[in-house]
């Protein structure tokens, strides 16, 4: 759990700008590619539907196919609801899934956030109505420095640390466990421009597990494009990211390749004036999933509706309400 959060905390950060990333002052909330919320939120409902099917056989016989169509009506799977205060500050999320055999929504996951001085000072998490675990956030100097981490029962379980360079940009991410004892350790290299060049990957006993190297070119158009290459032993490649970054750092292209340079995916995106996500599609091998987004006169997304090859999959439909 501590390295996916590691690794979840450092692809934040290279997502939002493909140069050099302070530390962040608070830990960033992001639902599904982009929340967008603009204005006085007050909270969100998010409902996730998808289109009931209905199964048509054509033949009884042995052997016979069977034909699927999708149905009009659409079908409640998820519910998520988001509780903001007047300042902006996310204080509750809660996930519910539909549980068709009692004919409800049964919750599945909730994170309470606690502010002070308006930063987090901590969160609870639950799942299935039990708390999971909890997170307190420790700053030095009015930046993020620590994240205390504890179980279901309040027992101490670990720590995350972040630690920066001389010129305050993030440049250590560790993991320790109860014992604070070095769990696995992430170190981040930068040019003169203040730019990411470098992250290496390092266990327990700091040996070195992975390599990633950053390269980042500007186009004729003006457009930001960073190459990733992923490297489990020197000189030898494992694989490959690269990003296509607008002015206002939207991603316009991301591909993912393989050691021999396959493509495994590729995401194509369109940004309106606003740089809010309009249209995403992506293409894998099996599976092409586009998703197209609707906007109130906020500029936030209300609607959203994803394809899955071209056939219609989930729609989900935001409901918002705002502080006058």
């Amino acid at each position: 759990m501590i390295r996916k959060i590691t690794a979840f905390l450092f692809c934040l950060i290279i997502w939002m700008d493909a140069a050099a990333q302070s530390l962040v002052d608070t830990p960033v909330h992001i639902t599904s590619l982009s929340i967008n919320l603009a204005g006085k939120v007050d909270s969100v409902t998010e409902f996730v539907m998808e289109p009931s099917v209905l199964e048509v056989a054509s033949n009884q016989g042995v052997g016979s196919d069977t034909a699927y169509r999708p149905d009009t009506a659409l079908q409640l799977v998820e519910q998520r609801a988001l509780k903001y205060d007047e300042d902006g500050n996310l204080l509750m999320d809660v996930t519910a899934l539909w549980d068709s055999r009692k004919t409800q929504l049964q919750e599945v996951t909730a994170t309470r956030y606690a502010y002070h001085k308006g930063k987090v000072a901590y969160c609870i998490n639950r799942k299935d109505g039990s708390i999971a675990d909890s997170t307190v956030y420790v700053y030095t100097a009015g930046r993020l420095s620590m994240c205390e981490l504890y179980d279901e029962k309040g027992r101490y379980k670990g720590r995350r640390q972040f630690f920066t360079n001389r010129e305050k940009i993030l440049s250590t991410i560790s993991n320790k466990d109860a014992r604070l004892e070095l769990v696995d350790m992430t170190r981040l290299k930068y040019n003169e421009d203040r730019e990411l060049v470098e992250a290496t990957y390092h266990d327990k006993d700091q040996r070195l597990v992975m390599t990633k190297k950053y390269e980042v070119d500007i186009d004729s158009a003006g457009h930001k494009h960073v190459m990733i290459f992923e490297y489990a032993k020197p000189d030898t490649c494992t694989g490959m990211e690269s990003y296509l970054l607008d002015d206002m750092g939207n991603h316009l292209e991301d591909v993912t390749q393989d050691a021999r340079g396959n493509v495994l995916r590729l995401t194509k995106a369109a940004f309106n004036e606003y740089g809010h996500l309009v249209t995403k599609t992506s293409f894998m091998k099996d599976l092409d999933i586009a998703c197209y987004y609707e906007y109130d006169d906020h500029k936030n997304w209300t609607m959203k509706r994803i394809y899955h090859n071209g056939q219609p999959y989930r729609f989900v439909r935001r409901v918002i309400s705002y502080y006058e």
